[in-house]
């Protein structure tokens, strides 16, 4: 598949998101939170820990809408365009289904990558840091968190495929939110049971979003990770995107349209 009609695909994405609500809804929990720090700092920041509280509240806030707007974005791409036929009428011409797969994935990813660092900067920029804060760190925290909203996208459109939009969007937000406690709980039950070490192998295939949450490692002032950590922490959500995009590829290949 040429660039040209893969550029036409991510462009189609965007101009769909566009045209709805979402970014309506992102735009307003931000001016919620704009104007209670807004309120806070009229009222006076007289200690460094509510500003620390306020920088935290915001870019969690960011990442959080980031990751919704991506798994919203991403379920729809295919369930969607095959409710409306529009699915086929793209695959009639000569392109290549994993190809297409990889555009809508990449528009997304795009796209909930550049609303976490709107949504970052304006969090950053809204209130003093009244503490130390390493900006190496900072960095180490905008590329988990862009890492982690691809992984999320590949993740979500991976479970349109086999299950219904609405299931692939609560499993998926149920792990981006919920792994960092999720996951730990499976595992003590398992190591509880005899099928543990079944359990275990299994639990160890799902991705856990909380190791690429260094938001709080951030604004609690902590050097940034060794490059060795940080390498390994970046290849651990990059080889669960691409395992999932594989897997997606070949669901998409061999789905009767």
């Amino acid at each position: 598949m040429r660039a040209g009609p893969i550029w036409a695909v991510m462009r189609a994405v965007w101009i769909e998101l566009l045209r709805r609500r979402d970014l309506s809804v992102v735009a307003f929990l931000m001016a919620v939170y704009l104007l209670g720090v807004f309120a806070v700092r009229t009222a006076g920041i007289e200690n460094p820990e509510t500003g620390t509280l306020l920088l935290n509240l915001g870019l969690t806030l960011a990442a959080g809408a980031a990751h919704v707007l991506a798994v919203l974005m991403a379920t729809r791409q295919v369930a969607e365009e095959l409710e409306h036929r529009t699915l086929l009428t793209l695959l009639a011409r000569p392109v290549d289904r994993t190809a297409v797969l990889a555009a809508k994935w990449l528009a997304v990813a795009v796209a909930g990558a550049a609303c976490l660092a709107v949504l970052g900067g304006v969090a950053w920029l809204s209130v003093p840091r009244l503490e130390s804060y390493h900006p190496g760190m900072l960095a180490q925290a905008v590329v988990a968190g862009a890492l982690s909203v691809a992984l999320a996208a590949a993740l979500a459109l991976a479970l349109s495929l086999v299950v219904p939009k609405a299931v692939a969007t609560l499993v998926t937000l149920g792990l981006v939110f919920g792994a960092g406690t999720l996951l730990p709980l499976l595992r003590i039950w398992a190591d509880r049971r005899a099928a543990g070490p079944l359990w275990a192998w299994l639990l160890g295939y799902l991705p856990d979003f909380g190791k690429l949450d260094l938001v709080v490692r951030y604004t609690d002032g902590i050097a940034p990770l060794p490059a060795a950590e940080a390498g390994a922490l970046f290849l651990y959500g990059g080889l669960f995107t691409a395992a999932l995009l594989v897997l997606a590829a070949w669901r998409f290949r061999r789905m009767p349209l």
